[in-house]
């Protein structure tokens, strides 16, 4: 079996949120317990608009309205990580195969970023990327499915591969941000798409409408954010000079993003667009930007595509890969640490099986229970850290354990986690009995950290 990592973390957290990244010169949009990254911000004097009432007229023939998003695919999770560019590419490509083919498959984010990174060295000393640099690789690179090389969270995380490497430092290995080279197995389950062609074009509302209405293709393009106008609860989202000028005065507020349009109303004025975000933002993961914002502020160039003829997706694209993990042992005890420091100590040890190019998390958290009874989720009170201690060790209690697979999946795993005995805030577990709640993750590019287990065990000492 081939080497891995296995690490202690006191810090991360799961769903979205990781811990904190060195300083880099982009923001990071914020919503309910996600946190995303934006590319660098770069100024841009706003291109001047148009005559609206020219522009409509030209438009006039083409239909009021399209709404394309019955032909996407699910709206993904980007993660902690700044790949909006590789998941817009892959939901375009996405779109193309439903429209053509019938059939919804989600595509491998991993696989690409690895083959414009990895391989064709393109960007490949930060997470970010271009769009049409993405989509003119992938008639040569081809596809993989998500199901054969998962998308996994960045490796700056602590506890995982890269956490002592800085985020943006010339001396950091660009496998920080390329991750895990394909193996045998998963080369072998490549799909040709040479049946792909990119379309770039200079980013204009009008084009834009022209495209959609006339090809039913969606329209991939760069925007800067300035968080304060995206709302996350309609996805309407806005951006104009008071806003940029913030962008200018704040440096770490603001950044790039990637979005893919997906329909648009020429009576209103705007545009629907799918995001990266999870389906919790927006309406359903979609938003709505104006034909000004595009006009004014997009970045870059506007990317679509086409497919000449079908796709050959593999019969069993729908067939779920089972991944799972059995833990013969967990035992907690009271460990002796040294001068004098006590700790919540636990030991595990089991067997994963078909983990391949998986990210996997172990965690450990104390919990007490609401009412006495039978412990579950609903009928526990996780422990918290002591108030002046939050700010560095989190809300709640815990410790936890990443394991990073590349080629061999299936196979024994084990580990420790300490939660520091000083950290706690013992007032809520006096003459209490507390549990400890182990929980095992996998990583996906639709829902973030996805939970495969979760036990309560009551601890055999008081704290």
């Amino acid at each position: 079996m081939n080497k891995f990592l296995l690490t202690l973390v006191s810090l991360g957290v799961f769903q979205g949120v990781m811990a904190k990244d060195p300083d880099v010169s982009a923001g990071r949009y914020q919503f309910n317990n996600f946190s995303y990254k934006l590319d660098p911000y770069i100024d841009e004097e706003p291109r001047p608009l148009n005559d609206d009432k020219a522009v409509d007229d030209g438009l006039s023939t083409f239909p009021a309205s399209v709404d394309l998003t019955p032909t996407q695919s699910v709206v993904k999770n980007q993660g902690d990580r700044g790949s909006c560019t590789f998941f817009t590419s892959n939901a375009l490509l996405e779109s193309l195969i439903k429209q053509k083919q019938g059939i919804e498959v989600n595509l491998s984010e991993e696989y690409l970023i690895w083959k414009v990174k990895g391989e064709a060295k393109q960007m490949a000393n930060s997470d970010g990327s271009l769009a049409d640099v993405n989509l003119k690789l992938v008639a040569k690179a081809g596809l993989v499915l998500e199901k054969d090389m998962p998308f996994q969270p960045s490796w700056f995380t602590s506890g995982l591969p890269c956490e002592k490497n800085k985020e943006g430092d010339s001396k950091t290995p660009t496998t920080c941000y390329s991750h895990n080279k394909p193996g045998p197995d998963v080369v072998a389950k490549v799909i040709p798409a040479t049946a792909f062609t990119p379309v770039l074009f200079a980013t204009s509302s009008d084009k834009i409408v022209q495209i959609i209405a006339t090809k039913k293709t969606p329209v991939i393009i760069g925007v800067t954010v300035n968080p304060r106008g995206w709302d996350e609860k309609t996805g309407v989202v806005i951006l104009n000079e008071e806003m940029r000028a913030e962008c200018r005065s704040k440096p770490g507020l603001c950044g790039g993003h990637s979005i893919m349009l997906t329909g648009y109303d020429r009576m209103k004025r705007v545009f629907t667009f799918k995001n990266s975000w999870s389906p919790s933002w927006g309406k359903k993961g979609y938003g709505e930007i104006s034909f000004d914002y595009v006009d004014q502020y997009a970045r870059g160039t506007a990317v679509t595509g086409f497919l000449s003829t079908k796709v050959n997706i593999p019969a069993n694209y729908q067939t779920p890969v089972v991944r799972s993990v059995k833990l013969d042992k967990v035992q907690t005890t009271l460990a002796s640490l040294a001068q004098g420091r006590k700790a919540i100590s636990t030991s595990f040890s089991g067997s994963t099986n078909n983990m391949t190019n998986v990210a996997f998390y172990v965690s450990a958290y104390l919990a007490t229970p609401k009412v006495a009874g039978s412990m579950a989720d609903d009928n526990a009170d996780l422990v918290p850290v002591l108030e002046e201690l939050q700010e560095q060790y989190g809300v709640y209690a815990k410790a936890g354990v990443y394991r990073i697979y590349g080629q061999a999946g299936t196979g024994p795993v084990s580990g420790k986690l300490d939660i520091p005995e000083e950290i706690l805030d013992l007032k809520n577990v006096e003459n209490k009995d507390t549990y400890l709640r182990f929980s095992t993750y996998i990583y996906s590019d639709t829902a973030g950290w996805v939970k495969l287990t979760r036990d309560y065990a009551k601890l055999g000492f008081r704290l």
